[in-house]
């Protein structure tokens, strides 16, 4: 994407390319030249003083930061010669090496890169159903879906924080569940019904 564009086969397109106005370039073009300028001369525009700023305020106490445009030859820069003159190689070898690499398509087909599609995939099932269980058109069902995430928000906020002791004891019996079961679907069916006579019969 990065490479291709400038040094690949030229293709045909709908319409002729053309560059882009001048009133286009001028912000890429200031972008690029403090960029520049602050990489020349980063002393001189301040990044010393912003950079020291910084890293005192996060690690609270003071750190002098001198930024230069070189600091010899090091780890950092040995490596960066190695990535770029790899880079560079495998961009010149791509094609061959790209067909060498292919006899790991079978492998590569439940590789990372099939795992993230799968995970985008499960995302947007998942923002489906989601979607048709929440906004199905419902007030009903919106109310409800208020109640039970305030309900859910208050008990977390108790639980959590006061740590109620509950030291009583339940003293429940089949038949008292029974009758609370049956009251609390007389409660809820009703809704879920669409013929009036049924809602009268569970209501009692």
């Amino acid at each position: 994407m990065a490479l291709r564009p400038f040094f690949g086969k030229r293709h045909h397109t709908p319409s002729e390319p053309h560059e882009a106005p001048n009133s286009m370039l001028i912000g890429p073009a200031l972008l690029a030249l403090g960029s520049l300028l602050l990489g020349l001369l980063p002393s001189v525009l301040g990044a010393n003083a912003l950079l020291t700023a910084a890293a005192t305020s996060i690690s609270g106490q003071t750190i002098e930061v001198a930024l230069s445009l070189w600091y010899g030859v090091n780890v950092a820069l040995i490596m960066s010669i190695i990535s770029i003159g790899f880079g560079f190689l495998l961009f010149k070898r791509w094609d061959s090496v790209r067909a060498k690499l292919s006899i790991l398509a079978p492998i590569m087909r439940h590789g990372p890169e099939a795992g993230y599609e799968s995970m985008m995939n499960g995302i947007v099932q998942f923002s489906e159903w989601q979607t048709r269980l929440l906004q199905n058109g419902y007030m009903r069902n919106y109310i409800l879906v208020m109640l039970v995430t305030l309900i859910a928000l208050i008990g977390n906020s108790i639980l959590l924080r006061h740590s109620p002791m509950f030291t009583f004891e339940l003293d429940v019996r089949f038949h008292e569940v029974v009758v609370a079961g049956t009251m609390a679907m007389g409660a809820l069916l009703p809704q879920r019904l669409v013929h009036v006579l049924e809602r009268w019969c569970l209501l009692g």
